[in-house]
């Protein structure tokens, strides 16, 4: 499961950084110049959410203990990222982003309650 978790965070994190890369460096997010600060606070806080799930990947496939907390954080911020773009998209009609978000929402959503099953199993005496 540490594994499982591990590459889940490590494919997220890479797939938000290269996706905000792109999307800055060929000018394709036009909320930039219209809502400077609001959309340079989320790019930010996506940007953070990448640098935590990543972290928390390298914690979990080199079996550090902080690894499992860290993941649990991370894809709380990540959960958090895929309800608010699915919204974005939704309400342009972009169907198909709608539903890779859906897809990450719900394996974030199991992975996460799997971890916190075995965290819990854990630390009970």
């Amino acid at each position: 499961m540490k594994k499982t978790c591990g590459v889940f965070a490590l494919v997220t994190g890479l797939g938000l950084l290269v996706l905000w890369i792109v999307l800055l460096s060929k000018n394709l997010v036009p909320d930039l110049k219209t809502e400077t600060v609001k959309t340079t606070a989320h790019i930010f806080s996506e940007f953070l959410t990448a640098l935590v799930l990543l972290v928390a990947a390298f914690g979990l496939l080199k079996n550090k203990n902080w690894g499992a907390k860290t993941f649990l954080v991370g894809d709380g911020m990540l959960l958090y990222s895929v309800i608010n773009a699915a919204g974005y998209y939704s309400g342009q009609g972009n169907k198909y982003m709608l539903y890779v978000f859906l897809m990450v929402l719900v394996v974030g959503v199991v992975l996460g309650s799997l971890v916190l099953k075995v965290e819990s199993n854990q630390t009970k005496p």
